[in-house]
């Protein structure tokens, strides 16, 4: 190894310990709970409106789904399954619609296949319809978590401890008899509160009832035990997360065509003296005026301005991995590179 990559790692990993000192937020999301099919709708804080040219249409740029208003009517529009939903406030209610504003179609089109937005069609191997059954859209503006069931909750019991759990849904729901207090782990974090309807409060992982740790290895619910400190599962999901996944990657091949919703509008990375592209689904970084980086499916590349021209990167400076959790550009402190030749 070379002088010169070994001090590069050595900054990088100095730069992680920086990043990982900013205390992480632990502020309870919304949590909302639904008995039938429904659809998250994320928008990152207030919706920022862009005009679409030719057309009587805005789009919200701050949401990776595709949101529209129509300046005609006043209707809000969200691309869902094989078509639109339309509602007089992003709030809702919504109901399918019937009729679409001139270009709706078109642009939902241009932008999936641009990859700027995500047309939520569902799973490629299901035809799902909203002819069929339409879903509950719930629309939030803070952070929030869905929680689905098949109807009302079924709670049953986890064999060796005092916890009941809801069996019909996907996520993890338990209520400790002990102190009749309901628990959901969500976004690996441990949240609790008297009952379902809230208000909930972080619990961390170590205060979480002694049964916790109880949970039989061959039940259903085995998984969550990798979020309780402690057991076998958590030792193994740290090891786990030590290990990185790598790839060989091609100077000539790799290619990254960012895009950018108009001219780029920079923000601050917080604890940090960096600056990203908040209009642009990708993560674009700009470390200073002539050094930009960005990376896309686990690659890193860089220019000397936004526009490009992109190449793949060789290093990185060891400023990026300083970014704290609390970033929504955390997930790049990830890529790495390893090693390079010629």
């Amino acid at each position: 190894m070379s002088l010169d990559r070994l001090q590069a790692m050595l900054s990088i990993e100095n730069a992680l310990k920086l990043g990982r000192s900013v205390p992480v937020k632990n502020d309870p999301p919304k949590i909302v709970f639904s008995p039938k099919t429904a659809v998250l709708i994320s928008i990152d804080g207030d919706p920022v409106w862009r005009s679409i040219a030719g057309t009587s249409l805005q789009r919200v740029i701050n949401a990776r789904e595709l949101i529209l208003l129509d300046d005609k009517t006043g209707k809000y529009y969200i691309h869902v399954l094989d078509g639109f939903v339309v509602a007089q406030n992003l709030s809702g209610p919504w109901t399918v619609a019937t009729q679409l504003p001139k270009g709706a179609n078109t642009i939902a089109q241009q932008l999936a296949k641009q990859g700027v937005v995500d047309l939520m069609t569902g799973p490629s191997d299901k035809k799902l319809s909203l002819k069929v059954a339409a879903p509950t859209i719930v629309v939030a503006t803070t952070p929030t978590e869905l929680i689905i069931t098949d109807g009302a909750p079924d709670w049953v019991p986890l064999d060796g401890t005092n916890l009941l759990y809801v069996k019909n849904t996907t996520g993890n729901v338990f209520k400790d008899l002990n102190d009749q207090n309901a628990y959901v782990l969500v976004t690996g974090r441990w949240f609790r509160a008297p009952d379902l309807s809230g208000p909930w409060q972080y619990v961390s992982g170590t205060s979480l009832p002694p049964d916790f740790g109880k949970i039989p290895d061959d039940s259903p619910k085995e998984n969550v035990k990798a979020a309780i400190p402690g057991t076998a599962q958590a030792q193994q999901a740290v090891i786990a997360n030590e290990i990185p996944q790598t790839a060989t990657v091609s100077r000539v091949n790799a290619k990254f065509t960012p895009v950018i919703n108009g001219a780029p509008d920079l923000k601050p990375i917080p604890d940090t003296s960096l600056m990203y592209v908040f209009n642009s689904p990708n993560a674009i970084i700009m470390v200073s005026q002539y050094q930009w980086y960005g990376a896309e499916n686990g690659v890193w590349f860089t220019a000397s301005s936004a526009q490009g021209p992109w190449v793949v990167a060789t290093s990185v400076p060891a400023a990026i991995y300083s970014i704290p959790p609390s970033s929504p550009l955390y997930y790049v402190t990830y890529v790495k590179i390893y090693d390079l030749t010629p």
